[in-house]
């Protein structure tokens, strides 16, 4: 049985620390839905810049293959260099969302699953440990 764990980034608004259930937590690395859906995903997320980035470059796409100025082939790997550029990055810009939005990165967990990561976080955290002995 292979164990597979995730890395979370662990996000809180100063201020509500003493409320732990508005942590909100990232997953750190790939993301196959934002992949697939592009937009679709940043979109839901309210990561708004990235939500017109990508509705242009589909725009782009689209009108590219409408009229034909690229062979087919082009197109098809265009394609995949965008699925593989928003799965890639998409959690890194989710989490500078939050961080714009005045959130602070306070912890960094892994678990099995999200669920997981909450549960070994909050069994550990404290609001006002130092880490400034640790190395990312």
């Amino acid at each position: 049985m292979r164990s597979s764990y995730k890395m979370f980034s662990v996000y809180i608004k100063p201020g509500e620390e003493a409320s732990l259930e508005n942590a909100v937590f990232v997953r750190q690395g790939w993301s196959w839905m934002a992949g697939i859906f592009k937009a679709l995903w940043f979109c839901y997320h309210r990561v708004w810049l990235w939500t017109a980035v990508f509705v242009g470059m589909l725009g782009i796409l689209f009108a590219l293959d409408h009229l034909g100025i690229l062979a087919r082939a082009y197109m098809d790997v265009l394609s995949i260099g965008i699925f593989v550029f928003a799965a890639a990055n998409a959690q890194d810009w989710l989490a500078e969302s939050y961080e714009a939005k005045g959130y602070t990165l306070v912890d960094v967990v892994s678990g099995a699953d999200e669920m997981d990561a909450q549960r070994r976080f909050l069994e550990c955290y404290r609001p006002n440990k130092d880490v400034s002995g640790f190395v990312i």
